[in-house]
C-alpha cells in the first residue's frame, strides 16, 4: 500500500472494512468533486517519512484546499507566496535559528530527516476546508499514532486545541516529548507560538538521547 515499512505496521488497518469504507468514500469525491491533494500524494507524508525513521510528528489539520499547494505533507506549500500558517512556522524557526535560511515553503527536507508531517484527514474538497472530517481519516492517524509513540524517543508537536484532543486519547508514553503551542494560524499564533521555541526544544532533545537532530533551517 504505502511501499515501506508502515505496510506492515498498519496491515491491520489497511485490512480493516474501517479503510475500505474511507477509501470508497474518498473514490466518490474525486470522481465528482476537485480535491486535493492529487491522488499520487494523499499518501506522501508515510511514503516520504518511514516509521522507523520517525523522530518527530507535527499534527496539522487538512490539506491546503486551494489548488497547486497540496503536497500531502502537513502545512507544507511549494509555491512563492507562502500560506499564512506556513509563514508563521518559518518565522519561528527564524526565533529558535537566527541563521535560518528557509525560503521554500516546501517541507520535505524536513519530511527527509524523520520529520513526520500529518494531517488528521488526508484529503479535502477545493474550497471546503474540513470537508472530508468524516471519511474516516480519523482512524488511520490515530493508528499511526498508536504505534509511533509507543516506540518512543518521539517529539511530538501539537499546534491547537484540536492536535492536543487528538494526542491525549493516545495511550502516553513517557519516554516522548510533548510539546503544545497555540496554532501558526494567524487567528491564533499572536497567542504564543512564536516564542514556543519547540524547533529548539525539539533538537535539545534529540541530542541529549545521542540522536541526529533536525536542521529545521533548510
Amino acid at each position: 500500500m504505502i511501499g515501506n515499512d508502515w505496510d506492515q505496521v498498519l496491515e491491520k488497518y489497511f485490512n480493516s472494512d474501517s479503510y475500505k469504507c474511507t477509501m470508497k468514500e474518498v473514490e466518490k469525491e474525486y470522481e465528482n468533486y476537485e480535491c486535493f491533494p492529487s491522488k499520487d500524494l494523499i499518501f506522501a507524508s508515510l511514503k516520504d517519512t518511514t516509521f522507523s525513521s520517525v523522530k518527530v510528528i507535527i499534527l496539522g489539520q487538512d490539506p491546503y484546499h486551494t489548488k497547486g499547494m497540496a503536497d500531502g505533507h502537513a502545512f507544507s506549500a511549494d509555491v512563492e507566496k507562502l500560506p499564512p500558517s506556513l509563514s508563521n512556522i518559518i518565522k519561528a524557526v527564524e526565533i529558535d535559528y537566527p541563521t535560518s535560511e528557509h525560503k521554500s515553503g516546501s517541507l520535505l527536507s524536513w519530511a527527509d530527516q524523520g520529520v513526520l508531517l500529518l494531517n488528521t484527514s488526508l484529503t479535502v474538497r477545493s474550497g471546503q476546508p474540513m470537508s472530508h472530517k468524516h471519511l474516516g481519516w480519523d482512524k488511520l492517524i490515530m493508528a499511526v499514532l498508536e504505534a509511533v509513540l509507543a516506540k518512543g524517543g518521539v517529539v511530538v508537536m501539537m499546534w491547537g486545541k484540536p492536535s492536543e484532543k487528538l494526542v491525549s486519547v493516545v495511550s502516553r508514553n513517557e519516554d516522548n516529548l510533548y510539546l503544545t503551542a497555540p496554532h501558526p494560524s494567524p487567528l491564533s499564533a499572536y497567542r504564543g507560538f512564536f516564542d514556543c521555541g519547540h524547533f529548539a526544544k525539539c533538537n535539545e532533545f534529540l541530542n541529549k538521547r545521542k540522536e541526529s537532530v533536525i536542521d529545521f533551517s533548510t
